[in-house]
């Protein structure tokens, strides 16, 4: 699958990144297949929020490829670009995958404005043994005994007092403060007092064992103690986002997600007019400045839209730093450096765990994460603008200044400047060639959606493709967000959930090549569907064997999402190959959207369902795809009749 130049010229905007992370885009050539000639492979995000051909995009497209060939376009200054693009995809991973501890859920439960200790005969009574109901889990996190809290401690106390003989002053002090900090008695005896007290000494002869009766009149709590042995605050402490509220929790990430899909629609036409430089910086200063305030915001509903905002910052750096660099390295180069560039986001959370790891108040944390990216500032300097979508704007002399500044770093001459005036020409447009008014833009997008549902093979290729993004999507996010349900240590689950990702897109391609692309995706959803089932045979407390089992499903849902956006790219026609993928991508992103929903809420029902409901779509999405011919090494269609005449 290869893509002419022209493809980045105009709307080209990468949400198939967005829907994880940016090596979607792969251009490999194959022997026998038509190239996409002056077709834009991109997905959601381009002009208007879907992707259009380019008009009348092959004179510049080529001219300007000679002018990039002519000053470089595979030296020093490439890499200089990627090292800079690749830094922001890094720092924007921070954010999008920042809630794993911006707002992880600690060990909590009701707060009855207790905290004793009963001790006697080797048996420790507290406050929660008398108060919380237990349930499979452990403590209940959402229930409360009803009961008269201060008489049943009292009453404990009066009958352990005159069993224990305390008559000084101090330990009736001791026994007059109990609802402050707890009694402790049993140091009081001796070991030959001990022998010689009867069973009726126990707290257990007490009676108080019946106080623990599960079938007693229960409450919902509306106060909760948090365990702060990981985190001194998150977001769910601070809030109470928990029993209840759980859903809000849920909508912290959701929130954040629904960001990144519509701004990927917005950056990339807003990147279209004014440039890739200039909406790339205005993201990061956006980012910086969003980040920070939302360490400072006190309203939770005010979070949730700095959050949102947050996002569509996130995703114009994602986006347009994407496409400025596939728009200056060579065509044979631009897989290697996408699959680079999506391992720059898998590096994020080894960066990111560190960053909690260190600090483990949310607002610390969130204000350090957003002071990191500040890094980017230094693109004022450093980041260039991209010279074809100069060109095609017409800005020649910028244009041909980013050249001579490509030729002095890469060691290059170029000819006279009236020579490459001739390569950087603005391409004359067809003023019919696309619809101008806002309503007749809409109505073009609907008949192409039309088109990829209206035939037979066509409707099962792109139903099946939709389906195999929102799995693919939802899989990977849930995976990421599922520490907690598995009991996992977040930090070291974050750190080798990036490191899986980047041994993801090292290995899938060169498997794709020799395999094909329907039987590895087919093989890689089943081996991540059936290890998410596995966790539901597994014990809660075999943490290691669920940890890498959660990780086994990462890695090959994670390779999932290269054969996702080629495959989905060569089972379409050119006439409607954009579409089709923008359309897939924006499902992958209703899937992440979703991911942390069923995560926190499924998971509150029981800490397995998550990864069942992964695993069962993830097996489902692989016998989907059996119904989808294989496109490796031959001729991609060009026309809906083309679909329609093969024979799957």
């Amino acid at each position: 699958l290869t893509t002419s130049s022209a493809s980045y010229n105009k709307n080209s905007s990468e949400v198939g990144y967005l829907a994880r992370c940016p090596q979607k885009l792969r251009h490999c050539e194959k022997r026998g297949s038509r190239p996409m000639e002056d077709t834009k492979v991109t997905t959601v995000g381009l002009k208007n929020g879907f992707i259009h051909p380019s008009r009348n995009s092959s004179d510049v497209s080529s001219g300007i490829d000679a002018a990039l060939e002519l000053a470089g376009d595979s030296g020093r200054w490439q890499r200089h670009v990627f090292l800079i693009v690749g830094l922001g995809n890094m720092f924007t991973a921070l954010h999008t995958v920042g809630a794993v501890f911006l707002s992880a859920t600690p060990e909590h439960w009701c707060d009855v404005g207790l905290t004793q200790t009963f001790n006697g005969d080797n048996t420790n009574i507290t406050t929660m043994d008398l108060f919380i109901p237990r349930d499979n889990d452990g403590y209940s996190t959402c229930l409360y005994y009803k009961r008269n809290n201060t008489s049943v401690t009292n009453n404990i106390a009066e009958s352990i007092t005159p069993r224990y003989n305390l008559n000084n002053n101090k330990d009736e002090q001791l026994i007059s403060e109990k609802n402050k900090v707890g009694i402790k008695l049993a140091d009081k005896i001796s070991a030959d007092e001990e022998d010689n007290l009867g069973d009726d000494s126990a707290i257990g002869g007490l009676g108080i064992d019946k106080l623990s009766d599960p079938d007693g009149p229960t409450e919902r709590c509306n106060k909760w103690h948090f365990d702060k042995s990981t985190f001194e605050t998150t977001i769910v402490t601070e809030y109470s986002l928990v029993c209840d509220r759980r859903w809000l929790g849920s909508s912290v990430q959701v929130c954040y997600m629904l960001g990144v899909l519509v701004g990927s629609l917005v950056m990339g036409d807003i990147s279209d007019r004014i440039g890739r430089r200039r909406t790339s910086l205005f993201c990061s200063v956006s980012m910086i400045i969003l980040g920070c305030s939302c360490a400072f915001m006190k309203d939770f509903w005010d979070l949730l839209v700095l959050r949102f905002l947050l996002a569509l910052s996130g995703a114009g750096i994602m986006l347009v730093n994407f496409v400025l660099l596939l728009e200056v390295v060579s065509p044979k180069l631009r897989t290697s450096y996408g699959m680079l560039y999506g391992m720059c986001f898998g590096l994020g959370f080894p960066v990111l765990a560190a960053f909690a790891y260190c600090i483990r108040n949310w607002r610390h944390l969130q204000l350090a994460i957003s002071c990191s990216t500040a890094l980017m500032l230094a693109n004022f300097k450093l980041l260039p603008e991209s010279p074809r979508w100069l060109s095609t704007k017409g800005h020649q002399a910028e244009a041909l200044q980013v050249l001579r500044n490509i030729a002095k770093a890469n060691g290059r001459s170029l000819p006279p400047e009236h020579e490459m005036i001739k390569y950087i020409k603005k391409p004359i447009e067809d003023p019919d060639q696309s619809p101008k008014s806002f309503s007749a833009r809409c109505i073009n997008i609907l008949e192409v959606q039309f088109t990829l549902v209206r035939t037979p093979k066509m409707r099962r290729r792109c139903l099946v493709c939709f389906f195999m993004w929102f799995v693919a999507a939802m899989t990977y996010y849930g995976i990421t967000f599922s520490g907690g349900n598995i009991n996992a240590n977040l930090f070291v689950m974050t750190v080798v959930g990036g490191l899986v990702e980047v041994v993801a897109c090292t290995t899938s391609i060169a498997l794709l090549k020799r395999f094909g692309r329907r039987n590895i995706g087919c093989s890689f959803f089943t081996v991540s569907g059936i290890s998410c089932l596995l966790i539901l045979a597994v014990p809660r407390d075999h943490v290691y064997t669920n940890f890498v089992l959660m990780n086994v499903g990462k890695y090959f849902v994670s390779a999932v999402f290269i054969i996702a956006y080629m495959y989905s790219a060569e089972l379409v026609p050119t006439s409607v190959r954009n579409i089709a993928v923008g359309t897939s991508s924006m499902f992958g992103r209703v899937g992440s959207s979703l991911a942390p929903l069923i995560v926190d809420l499924m998971g509150g029902i029981h800490w397995a369902l998550p990864s069942t409901v992964f695993g069962v779509l993830a097996l489902i999405a692989a016998a989907l795809m059996l119904l989808l011919p294989e496109t490796q090494n031959t001729p991609l269609p060009e026309t809906v009749a083309d679909v329609e005449a093969s024979h799957k």
